[in-house]
């Protein structure tokens, strides 16, 4: 069963019952439901892929989300979120200077060894100001 609610919008969003049956099912199953109401999955069980996937909609999230994040990518395999990171901040890329500069951070603060070999991609890909909004203003 769904009910229709109206949104800040002009349209009407339609969402589940919130029939606690159907609730405890949802997250037993891995499911949720999209903006019109239509089911899909929570996640895709790869936190790589999660994070891939959150691309954009990190603008939307607090800095802490962005970590969270990424630091379970980076858990499940460090070269590949890494690759992701230098995606999202690549002009050809998506050009997301925010989510880039909140996870570099992360990364020089609590693996200065992995920030230190990936140095030298940050203007490449993105921007020598990059640098100097990671370590703030010297």
């Amino acid at each position: 069963m769904k009910t229709s609610v109206k949104t800040h919008h002009t349209h009407t969003q339609y969402v589940p019952a919130q029939n606690p049956f159907v609730q405890a099912m949802t997250n037993a199953a891995n499911v949720t439901f999209t903006e019109n109401g239509a089911l899909t999955n929570k996640s895709t069980k790869s936190d790589v892929l999660d994070w891939f996937g959150a691309g954009g909609a990190l603008r939307q999230r607090t800095p802490q989300d962005t970590i969270n994040l990424f630091t379970r990518a980076f858990a499940e395999d460090r070269l590949t979120a890494l690759k992701i990171l230098f995606y999202f901040r690549d002009r050809e890329g998506q050009g997301e200077r925010r989510t880039f500069r909140i996870c570099m951070k992360y990364l020089a603060e609590n693996y200065p060894d992995v920030f230190l070999k990936n140095i030298e991609n940050i203007p490449f890909y993105g921007r020598w100001d990059d640098l100097y909004c990671i370590f703030g203003k010297i």
